[in-house]
């Protein structure tokens, strides 16, 4: 992953795209920051310690940031100057096709951008990111046409009732 880089990624990955927007304490690798300042995850009834401290750089896991910074992201990609066009444009392109036969695709969903699953919906076509790590979990999506963007983090492993909620006010069910 690190192949040809002067930096190693996650050192890359700050400098070329959370510093610039903002994201100071977002990184793919635990820090102390992290160590003071992280929630503990609620698994039921049980408090967890930090237990999942990542010390080299899982891209499908282990971002750490807050809601607050990440949203700073999703702005990015929906109308901010620090990605070129081609860039967004590429990262939003559907990737990888969801065959219609799959439970998926009975969603709404239609396929994965670069990071993103792509849902049309009769407001503009919605991309939206979960997320699922013991005792935490994660709800993002925007609409880049209208401009309209949400990022929800859970310290728990209770987002179901969250998603239902979400469904019915957005008249669209998860």
């Amino acid at each position: 992953m690190e192949l040809g880089w002067s930096l190693p990624f996650d050192s890359l990955f700050r400098a070329t795209v959370t510093l610039p927007l903002g994201m100071e304490h977002t990184s793919f690798t635990w820090s102390d920051y992290h160590a003071a300042n992280k929630s503990k995850a609620h698994i039921g009834t049980e408090v967890r310690a930090r237990d999942f401290q990542p010390k080299s750089v899982g891209a499908g896991y282990s971002l750490h940031s807050s809601a607050a910074e990440y949203a700073l992201f999703i702005r990015e990609m929906i109308k901010g100057s620090l990605l070129s066009e081609t860039w967004k444009a590429e990262m939003l392109r559907e990737q990888n096709p969801i065959p219609e036969n799959n439970p998926t695709y009975e969603t709404g969903q239609t396929g994965w951008s670069l990071g993103f699953a792509i849902k049309p919906t009769e407001y503009g076509t919605r991309y939206l990111h979960t997320g699922n790590n013991p005792g935490f979990m994660s709800y993002t999506c925007f609409y880049p046409e209208s401009g309209f963007g949400l990022v929800v983090f859970l310290n728990c492993d209770q987002i179901e009732p969250f998603y239902e909620g979400l469904g019915n006010f957005l008249d669209d069910p998860f």
